[in-house]
């Protein structure tokens, strides 16, 4: 496809751009879709500007406004300085030493690919296909076909000459070929690089039914920005770099310019570096990892127990006597304590300093929740049915999820990103990793997740699992229906809704939250039952959860 075709669907979008540029503010992925765009810009750029042989440092601001005729918006990233986001966009720029002042593109195969997906057309392919099908959205295999039909020809093919053949088995190439009710997004590394690469206007998704789908993020596609840029042609001495403006280049030729870069010799370079998607959890978190496999310490599930167990609301504040323990757990659990090769108790209660207090164990003979940032946000999620939304994504998804699909689904069943609730839930917020509490979130449900064999940024059954409905509310002591996930409940509710019950209640004289304690006593509480008396019955089915979903919407 064309450019001057890409440019007709830009207008064919355009009232629809029109119609939610007023609610552009309360639209979910738009900070993030800045830093998106803004990286795909400065892959660009940095192959464009003088024939991709480097920039002056403190003139990419200057290059980059006249290139795509927009500012680099440095404070809606988090960033106080170009310097500050080269330093952090360390997979985008090259510095050299011998060269200071200037910058390069860093010699990696995402770099690499993503300019390569649009000099042979691939993401306009994409891009229109998405279009044709916006919002719904194909599934993956439903997106291969199309790609295969656009393109004429095959897929494999197609991620061969895009650079995305890593490890294309005898299983991914059946699976391409014809078997669509076989698929699975996570069994195709290539395919997840690829819409991985196009993250700034594709995202993952899913159908009512739960099912996976790709689809646009509702927004104007980056590649028509060159339309209207200005692209400069340059020369390098062999002594000194040199950024000058020439003639600007048609729009019709801004493909060819991108087609004529030498990205050959990108793929050759002996120094080039698999581009993959970087762990995003914080170095402590990396270095507890690490040590964990160095001191075996109890299973992640014993640890989950305990944890839940030690934060219920009986134990939560005294915690709970070692001569309970055993009988406790029994109950809750409904067998013994296994030991898993520790001698007794005590073995494995120091085995595991991360979530049972050592000082209050030594000193009273009791067991206590350590009051940790991780214990807390994990008893936080547990409570209010998080983790049994990771559930049902992992019945539609056997094969494996990773946080940019986790992410997606969310949103489109709950109808806000995951990452905004999860903050809500003690996970931390970032400016320069939108997905961190996501990352978080998968890397604390160890009990549950393993990562992937092959692709250590998925995570995958670790074991038989059931309904954590069903498993984790006895550990807490309380009924199925007390964390049974409800999205009306749990998503929609912020700072604002919450100081609006407050004033109401205020109004109609009655104090603050009253009744909203553990007793559950006044009529506040009674009439919150009664509203939610639909999610008595614990039910683990998807389509069932979206119908009552939606006819709670409508009521």
């Amino acid at each position: 496809m064309c450019l001057e075709e890409l440019a007709d669907l830009q207008v064919l979008r355009a009232s629809e751009l029109q119609m939610s540029e007023d609610c552009h503010d309360d639209f979910p992925w738009s900070g993030e879709d800045v830093a998106r765009q803004v990286r795909l810009r400065l892959r660009l750029l940095l192959a464009l500007h003088n024939e991709g042989q480097g920039a002056e440092l403190l003139k990419i601001p200057e290059i980059y406004e006249n290139m795509f005729s927009t500012t680099l918006d440095l404070n809606a990233m988090g960033f106080s300085s170009i310097e500050a986001l080269v330093q952090c966009w360390e997979d985008i720029f090259l510095q050299r030493s011998h060269l200071p002042g200037y910058v390069f593109p860093a010699e990696t195969h995402e770099n690499w690919r993503v300019v390569n997906t649009v000099t042979t057309g691939l993401r306009s392919a994409v891009f229109a296909i998405l279009l044709a099908r916006y919002p719904e959205g194909p599934d993956p295999f439903e997106l291969v076909q199309c790609l295969e039909q656009t393109l004429s020809g095959k897929m494999s093919d197609m991620f061969k000459a895009n650079g995305y053949i890593y490890d294309l088995d005898a299983t991914t190439q059946g699976l391409l070929c014809g078997r669509g009710s076989e698929f699975q997004l996570a069994d195709c590394a290539e395919l997840q690089m690829l819409l991985h690469d196009m993250d700034d206007f594709v995202r993952l998704g899913c159908r009512e039914d739960g099912s996976l789908v790709v689809k646009l993020r509702d927004g104007e596609f980056p590649l028509l920005d060159l339309l209207d840029c200005n692209v400069g042609d340059g020369t390098c001495s062999d002594n000194e770099i040199e950024s000058k403006d020439l003639t600007s280049l048609k729009p019709c030729d801004v493909k060819l310019s991108i087609s004529g870069l030498k990205t050959s010799s990108w793929s050759q370079s002996q120094s080039l570096q698999i581009g993959s998607w970087p762990n995003k959890l914080s170095d402590t978190e990396a270095c507890n990892s690490n040590s964990n496999l160095l001191n075996p310490s109890p299973s992640p599930k014993i640890k989950h127990e305990l944890r839940l167990i030690l934060g219920s609301d009986n134990y939560i504040g005294n915690g709970l006597p070692v001569a309970e323990f055993f009988e406790v757990y029994k109950k809750r659990k409904g067998h013994t304590l296994p030991l898993e090769g520790y001698e007794n108790l005590k073995a494995v209660v120091l085995a595991m300093p991360e979530v049972i207090d050592q000082t209050a164990f030594a000193a009273t003979d009791c067991l206590k929740l350590v009051q940790s940032a991780k214990n807390l946000r994990v008893l936080s999620v547990t409570k209010a049915g998080l983790r049994q939304v990771l559930f049902w994504v992992l019945l539609k998804n056997p094969s494996g999820i990773w946080a940019e699909l986790l992410e997606g689904w969310y949103l489109d069943f709950a109808g806000c990103t995951l990452s905004s609730t999860l903050t809500r839930h003690g996970y931390e917020k970032s400016r320069h990793s939108a997905l961190l509490p996501v990352f978080q979130f998968l890397h604390d449900m160890a009990d549950v997740l393993k990562i992937h064999p092959k692709n250590p940024h998925i995570y995958m059954w670790a074991e038989e699992v059931e309904d954590p409905v069903l498993s984790d509310s006895p550990l807490l002591g309380i009924l199925p229906e007390m964390i049974q996930y409800d999205c009306l409940r749990e998503d929609y509710e912020n700072s604002r809704s919450k100081s609006n019950l407050s004033l109401h209640l205020a109004t109609a004289g009655i104090q603050p939250y009253q009744g909203l304690d553990a007793g559950g006593s006044s009529n506040v509480c009674h009439k919150e039952d009664d509203c939610h008396s639909s999610s008595s019955e614990v039910s683990t089915d998807l389509g069932e959860m979206w119908e009552n979903r939606h006819n709670s919407a409508s009521s």
